[in-house]
This record gives C-alpha cells, sequence and structure tokens, in this order.
C-alpha cells in the first residue's frame, strides 16, 4: 500500500468511526465530513472531520461552520490533517477562538503483527448489554469521565450495541478478575479500528494494553481484516503503539471550542 493510500485510509477512518446516535447527522463528501449532534455537550459528537477548502470561499465556510455550532450552544472540534486546506487552516481556527486540544498520529499495523501471546493473568472479556455497567464504570473510572457526561456515555454505549449492527464491539480488560481498563474495535468498510483503549493507572506497566490490542487483532482476523487502524494521541497511547510495531503514518492536530 502507498503512502497517500494509507492517509485516506486512515482519514476515512476518522469519519466511519463516529456514527454518533439517533440524534447526529453525518455528511462525508469528498472533501467536507462533518458530524452535528445538537443533544451532545461533548465535543467529540460536533465535529469537522476533513475539510478541504479552496479559496475564496474557505475562511466564508469556516465562519459558516463555526457559527453553526457557536448558535447550538455545543462544545465542537476540528481536525487538522495533512489533507487539510487552505494551508493555514491551524491559524484561522486559533484566530476565531478555538484551541489545540490534543495532537495525535494515525496509525496502522498488519493484522498478523499484532497476534501475539500476553500475560494469563490478564483476560480480555466482550461487553454486551447484560454486563453494559461493569464496562461503563471501568470506563468512566479510567477515563476519568465528567459526572455529567456519564449518562450521555452509556446511552451512547446501548445504542451502538442495539443498533451497531456488529460493528460497534466494546471490551473489558481484567488483571486477575479486576477490570482495568476497557478498549473498542470498530468493524468498519474501511478495516478493524482500534478506539478507546485505556488502562487504569494503578495497573499501567503490566501488559494489558498490549493485550487488549492483541485480543483484538484476533477478533479482526476473524473478521477478515488485514490491518488495525488507530489513532493514537501522541503523548499516551501512540508511543506504546509505537513499541507495538504500528507504522505512523501521518500527525494531526485536534482543535475544539469547548462551553465555559
Amino acid at each position: 500500500m502507498q503512502i497517500f493510500e494509507k492517509i485516506k485510509l486512515l482519514d476515512q477512518a476518522s469519519v466511519e468511526c463516529n456514527w454518533g446516535n439517533p440524534n447526529s447527522k453525518i455528511i462525508d463528501q469528498p472533501d467536507w465530513a462533518q458530524i452535528i449532534t445538537p443533544s451532545s455537550k461533548h465535543s467529540s459528537a460536533n465535529c469537522v472531520f476533513r475539510s478541504r477548502l479552496a479559496p475564496p470561499d474557505a475562511v466564508l465556510k469556516i465562519d459558516r461552520t463555526i457559527a453553526f455550532y457557536k448558535n447550538m450552544n455545543v462544545p465542537f472540534r476540528w481536525l487538522v490533517t495533512p489533507l487539510s486546506e487552505p494551508s493555514n487552516l491551524k491559524d484561522l481556527l486559533l484566530a476565531r477562538g478555538l484551541s489545540l486540544h490534543y495532537e495525535a498520529t494515525a496509525m496502522l499495523s498488519s493484522v498478523n503483527e499484532q497476534l501475539k501471546t500476553y500475560d494469563p493473568q490478564i483476560s480480555v472479556v466482550q461487553a454486551t448489554l447484560e454486563n453494559i455497567d461493569i464496562y461503563v464504570e471501568t470506563f468512566v473510572r479510567c477515563w476519568q469521565l465528567p459526572h455529567e457526561q456519564v449518562a450521555e456515555f452509556k446511552k451512547d454505549v446501548i445504542y451502538g450495541l442495539k443498533n451497531g449492527e456488529g460493528r460497534f464491539l466494546p471490551y473489558v480488560a481484567h488483571w486477575k478478575n479486576e477490570p482495568v481498563g476497557t478498549s473498542a474495535l470498530l468493524n468498519l468498510p474501511s478495516g478493524a479500528y482500534l478506539a478507546a483503549g485505556t488502562v487504569d493507572p494503578k495497573y499501567r506497566g503490566l501488559g494489558i494494553y498490549k493485550a487488549m490490542v492483541a485480543h483484538r487483532a484476533q477478533v479482526a482476523e476473524g473478521l477478515g481484516h488485514d490491518n488495525l487502524l488507530i489513532h493514537a494521541k501522541k503523548l499516551t497511547s501512540a508511543p506504546i503503539c509505537k513499541k507495538l510495531g504500528f507504522e505512523e503514518v501521518y500527525e494531526y492536530q485536534v482543535f475544539s471550542r469547548e462551553l465555559l
């Protein structure tokens, strides 16, 4: 696969992995991709994933999009990737009140490379509607999710399990039967996408993140995928994925405007 093909694959995955909820509207066009969720107060549910804007209309489109989200009174994000245009998009967003939320790396690995053994004291269990509370409670604890976002998160997880048509596969990692981490595999048209992997800080360094990747690689192999795709935060999961053999395809920035 050529580098440009890898970039396009990971760019498309960033759109496909956000199907939102019944109140979400997703726009997916070659030069523009966006999710709109009026009911959500989390910026990931209101986001511009792809923007290739040519002058002279680029600034007008940016201003209209920012005004649109502001008028809905929701927080929102804007991704700036190697494919983004205009070239000064970052500066235009900063000048309009958005701030750098985090930096990330788009990465991929062959499924076969991640089919690794791990400590038998670690088990990875798929979350279902029957054990959803364990997944939610572990996710909230590991990610330190604000209390006001917990109900919305649980509602979205239930929606994904009921209506995702097998696309959303969440997991809980256990260390000696103690739930200590969560992750998800998204079965997307573009590939097997690794999402939301996190480990309780008290249990890091035990190989739990590696075990969750290996387990999802096994699932991905069973689903017929050749590659694992991930957008990893630069300061947290990206270094781990690099050690596991993931290829760094491109870096990008996420800008946001959060509610005060």
